[in-house]
């Protein structure tokens, strides 16, 4: 049974693989280590691969890491701009 990919934890991936530490990165999204570690975990597991190498420096990505960062870094581009584009039809959002 395959696992789903979760948006946020996608974020969450490419937040951690830009800081290249977790710690970092779970400092800049309000978020536990531990939680978006898990996430991570999560994420890897979905894609039956893992994403980054871990070392007490921090991480580094893998070739798959790599892929998955550019695909992410796309798609939680693209769900922030339908977020921005359905809230402003609504007229939750004015000006710029």
């Amino acid at each position: 049974m395959s696992r789903r990919i979760d948006p946020y934890s996608l974020r969450l991936f490419v937040s951690a693989a830009r800081a290249g530490s977790i710690a970092r990165a779970a400092a800049g999204e309000h978020i536990a280590a531990s939680a978006l570690s898990r996430r991570i975990a999560n994420l890897e597991a979905a894609f039956g691969v893992p994403l980054f190498v871990r070392s007490p420096r921090g991480i580094t990505l893998t070739e798959a890491g790599k892929i998955a960062l550019g695909g992410g870094a796309k798609l939680d581009q693209d769900l922030q701009s339908l977020v921005r584009e359905v809230q402003t039809q609504a007229g939750m959002i004015c000006g710029t």
